[in-house]
């Protein structure tokens, strides 16, 4: 391989590694920015991994600006990317956001459908627990819009069970699963649990 290429990868790479910090400040905007010039870049390279990361940070920006049917389209293109390639992390990673993406835009059957995909690709690679916490909290969500609240409620306390970590731990999406508990709770009729949760 030429050692020049490998180079601008690597660098790519680490830019895609701002973008995701970036993420995670809160900067979404920023960070869409930064995986779209990484793309940008990486169909000059023609580099397939490459392109299937940079495709799914821009998709998971885009979802965090609730820019859902961008999301949906920059996922569904990384994830046919990555399997393509045999890349499983992308690939797991972008089934699993693209649940949230379609539930975002009241495609229940469409999310269901990457809901069981996503369901195998994690079960193939060990369900890594942060992925297939997210997955569940995604499916407790669906269970709620389709007006099955005991379903819901058993998949939010098993995201919340996989995102509790050592004591002092505290994982940053655990107050969405606090939130999914209590929109479960209250669909049952368990206001005072659905509050004390919400409270979390």
């Amino acid at each position: 391989e030429d050692p020049s290429r490998a180079a601008a990868v690597e660098g790519l790479r680490g830019r895609l590694a701002r973008a995701e910090a970036l993420e995670r400040s809160g900067d979404l905007r920023a960070a869409l920015r930064e995986a779209e010039a990484v793309a940008s870049a990486a169909q000059e390279l023609a580099d397939p991994p490459l392109l299937a990361e940079a495709g799914y940070a821009r998709g998971r920006a885009a979802l965090g600006l609730t820019r859902l049917a961008e999301a949906a389209t920059q996922l569904e293109a990384a994830y046919h990317a990555a399997n393509r390639i045999g890349h499983d992390e992308v690939a797991m990673a972008a089934a699993v956001d693209l649940v949230a993406a379609h539930r975002g835009l009241a495609h229940l059957d469409v999310a269901e459908v990457w809901a069981a995909l996503a369901s195998d690709e994690l079960a193939r690679a060990g369900d890594p627990s942060a992925l297939t916490a997210n997955l569940l909290q995604s499916r407790a969500s669906l269970a709620t819009d389709r007006g099955r609240p005991a379903e819901a409620l058993a998949l939010a306390q098993e995201a919340l069970a996989l995102r509790q970590g050592p004591e002092g731990q505290v994982h940053p999406d655990i107050p969405q699963s606090y939130n999914g508990l209590g929109l479960a709770l209250h669909a049952l009729g368990r206001d005072e649990e659905a509050l004390a949760a919400y409270e979390e």
